[in-house]
C-alpha cells in the first residue's frame, strides 16, 4: 500500500480513537456505574419495576462499554499493523485488502471474499448448533 494511503487511514484511525476516548470521558463523568444500582436497591427496594428498569440499562451500557473497548482494540491493532507494514493484508489468504473496503472499515482484518467465507462457516456452524424443543418429548 502507497505511504500516502497508509498516513490517511493512520489519521482516520487516530481521529475515530479520539472521538471514542472523548465521549467515553464524558460519559464516566455523568455515569455514577455500579453505584447507581446500590443507591437504587438502598432508596427505592419497595419499586421493583424501576430498579429492574435501571439494572437493565445498566448492563446495556456495560454491553456497550464492552463493545466500545473492543473497537478500540481493533483501532489499535490497525494502528500497530500499519507501524509493522502489515495494514490492509488479508489475514486470511495474505491479499491485499481493497481501499474501498478500507474506507468504510478502516479496521478490517479480511478481504471481502474471505470475510463472506468466514461469516457462512459462522452461519453453518451455527445452524448445527440449534437445539430444538419439542414438547412432547418432555411430556413423557
Amino acid at each position: 500500500m502507497e505511504r500516502e494511503h497508509l498516513e490517511m487511514f493512520r489519521e482516520i484511525l487516530l481521529k475515530e480513537k479520539n472521538k471514542i476516548l472523548n465521549k467515553a470521558t464524558k460519559k464516566r463523568s455523568r455515569n455514577k456505574g455500579m453505584k447507581q444500582v446500590t443507591e437504587l436497591f438502598s432508596e427505592r427496594t419497595s419499586d421493583l419495576i424501576d430498579i429492574a428498569r435501571e439494572v437493565s440499562t445498566l448492563e446495556m451500557g456495560l454491553s456497550l462499554e464492552e463493545y466500545v473497548a473492543d473497537h478500540l482494540a481493533e483501532i489499535d491493532e490497525a494502528l500497530a499493523k500499519i507501524d509493522r507494514g502489515t495494514y490492509g493484508i488479508c489475514e486470511e489468504c495474505g491479499k491485499p485488502i481493497s481501499l474501498e473496503r478500507l474506507e468504510i472499515l478502516p479496521t478490517a482484518t479480511k478481504c471481502v471474499e474471505c470475510k463472506k467465507k468466514a461469516e457462512q462457516q459462522s452461519m453453518k456452524r451455527s445452524s448445527k448448533e440449534v437445539m430444538f424443543f419439542h414438547p412432547e418429548e418432555d411430556a413423557e
